[in-house]
């Protein structure tokens, strides 16, 4: 065999192969031999078919296979014998089978660029953490208080913010009546689908019924209502308003078993900080991913673009109701930049882990791995078996070791 190879670009590869005629015939040979055991032919026993029949009968078939196998092998070997890692499928051209002459062909394939990464170790980015303020610990104790509300009957006419309590006495879509049922929650008025409601339904008591139309657009979430005019007929039941409990020492220990509101606002504040830690490294990290980009340019391999992009078009599919998942185009068009950007960013954190030998420790591996063994309340050893036999523990491994690689890139770890 003979291999020339061809770098049309940083990405793109071509190998022309050229193989002694005299080895296609014996792995020929060896097929067609393999076939006279197990090729039937009426008047002949297994086994016992004459070599010219089965030739004239499977011979095509069976030197395809010889010659596919044979382009596969050699195609191995090329790439072995010149490094060269395809990171797509190959495609055939050139074909050249012509009796008297050489079997050659040319596999064009991609490959990731050779790269050389600089400039790491003087990066700009570091993390900006941001003080909390009051408002924000206020803002949270509001949100407690909005989840832990209960309602209360007002007795009085409803106003837009109140919760109505309601009933359908009739509905009818495009002049047909339709038997459905009220919504089960009470409605918030101010913020009712149904819009038409929100005013509609103001000023009234419990008791009262108010007649509703609404026509309603293609796209609605309630696919009965969509695209159809509908009248209501609605009769109010209740009107409430929440019921927002008093921020005291109660409140402290019902929301987690703090002794005061001292106490309380002390731990929101200490969450808030961590948040805001983790805020400040994340956005260092993407800073300097992306100075890592700028200082070093390299092409990405198309056919890993259009992998991540395929990936991203079957998770996208699994949110969206049958006749609205966006096409694979509409993907592509929002995920394109972040593919190439992502699949630089693991090629350059590879390439420096590589080189300042960055590696996860054995204890924060297993740190790790307690963490999940704690949420889930099994053991630890088996916990851990399961991940490794699943390969989530080395997903866990290369985690730490680009987290540990990040942070020496934004400073909060030092370099060896």
């Amino acid at each position: 065999m003979k291999a020339v190879v061809q770098k049309q670009s940083a990405t793109q590869c071509v190998i022309e192969i050229e193989i002694d005629r005299s080895e296609i015939d014996v792995v020929y040979n060896e097929k067609l031999n393999a076939s006279k055991k197990k090729v039937q032919l009426p008047g002949f026993r297994a086994g016992k078919v004459p070599t010219k029949m089965i030739e004239a009968q499977f011979g095509p078939s069976i030197r395809a296979e010889a010659m596919d196998e044979i382009m596969n092998k050699s195609f191995r070997e090329a790439c072995k014998e010149n490094k060269l890692e395809p990171v797509s499928d190959p495609s055939v051209t050139d074909l050249k089978d012509e009796p008297g002459a050489e079997f050659s062909f040319k596999i064009a394939f991609e490959v990731d660029p050779e790269i050389t990464v600089t400039g790491y170790k003087d990066l700009t980015a570091r993390p900006q953490i941001k003080a909390v303020e009051d408002a924000a610990i206020d803002e949270t104790i509001d949100d407690m208080r909005e989840r832990l509300a209960g309602l209360k009957d007002t007795g009085a006419p409803s106003r837009t913010g109140d919760f109505l309590n309601i009933e359908y006495v009739s509905v009818k879509i495009d002049g047909e009546v339709r038997d459905l049922s009220a919504p089960v929650a009470p409605l918030e008025l101010g913020k009712s689908a149904i819009t038409p409601f929100n005013s509609a339904l103001v000023g009234m008591s419990a008791g009262e019924v108010a007649k509703v139309s609404d026509t309603f657009a293609e796209d609605f979430f309630n696919k009965e209502f969509a695209g159809h005019t509908v009248d209501f007929e609605v009769k109010v039941t209740a009107v409430s308003q929440k019921d927002l409990p008093v921020v005291d020492a109660e409140f402290a220990k019902r929301v987690g078993d703090f002794d005061d509101v001292a106490t309380l606002r002390d731990a929101i504040r200490k969450d808030h900080e961590e948040r805001a830690k983790v805020e400040a490294r994340e956005a260092a990290w993407s800073q300097a991913i992306s100075e890592l980009i700028s200082k070093n340019p390299f092409e990405v391999p198309q056919s890993r673009v259009e992998y991540f992009i395929d990936r991203m078009a079957e998770d996208e599919a699994k949110y969206y109701q049958q006749g609205q998942v966006p096409t694979r185009d509409e993907v592509a068009g929002r995920y394109r930049e972040m593919a190439v950007n992502t699949i630089k960013k693991h090629r350059l954190i590879n390439w420096i882990a590589e080189a300042e030998n960055v590696k996860a420790p054995q204890s924060e591996v297993d740190e790790r791995i307690k963490a999940i063994a704690d949420y889930y309340q099994r053991p630890f050893e088996e916990i851990k078996e399961n991940l490794r036999r699943t390969g989530r523990t080395v997903q866990i491994r290369e985690e730490i070791r680009e987290q540990k690689v990040l942070n020496r890139l934004i400073g909060e770890e030092t370099w060896a």
